[in-house]
């Protein structure tokens, strides 16, 4: 005759022990295995494998004019910023555009002068000065306009061409 127990144990008790034990022979298993360093840390996120340049490359100062300070920015970085600005500015007759790539880059104006935008591409451009002030420049032709747009007078004027919202130029208005 096969005795009982009095104490009964049931499935549900006996599941969650299987699967408490597996989970605990898993997290060993991992720890023993880490601490001989078969298995990468789970952890740790993969460290970025790249190269840095002995030497990085210096920005050109058309490449460092076009990088505009924020209002946040220190004012020796605003007056850096302007300098460079009234270096590389340049007055003509016309400002061209090609490519959506002005020349020159950094066009110097006297407000309330005329400028003639011209276009040497193929396709029309439009210039945008501001959300208000846009120009279209047809393709292969010359637009004057007068340089009466800017909201708060003389400074430095970033501009856009056709529907990016990058600025390709700088307008110096004096």
């Amino acid at each position: 005759m096969v005795k009982r127990s009095k104490f009964k144990i049931s499935n549900k008790v006996i599941y969650f022990a299987t699967v408490v034990l597996f989970i605990n022979a898993l997290l060993l298993g991992y720890l023993i295995l880490r601490k001989q360093n078969v298995v990468p840390d789970l952890f740790q996120f993969p460290k970025k494998s790249y190269v840095v340049p002995a030497v990085l490359p210096a920005l050109s100062d058309e490449q460092r004019v076009m990088r505009f300070p924020t209002p946040n920015s220190p004012d020796k970085v605003k007056v850096a910023h302007t300098a460079l600005v009234q270096k590389l500015a340049q007055q003509s007759d016309y400002l061209d555009i090609g490519k959506c790539a002005p020349k020159p880059l950094v066009f110097k104006i006297t407000v309330g002068d005329f400028v003639n935008l011209r276009n040497l591409d193929t396709v029309d451009h439009t210039l945008s000065f501001n959300p208000e002030t846009q120009f279209l420049v047809a393709a292969g032709t010359t637009r004057q306009v007068k340089a009466d747009f800017f909201k708060i007078g003389p400074g430095v004027y970033a501009y856009g061409c056709d529907k990016s919202s990058q600025a390709v130029g700088i307008l110096l208005a004096v």
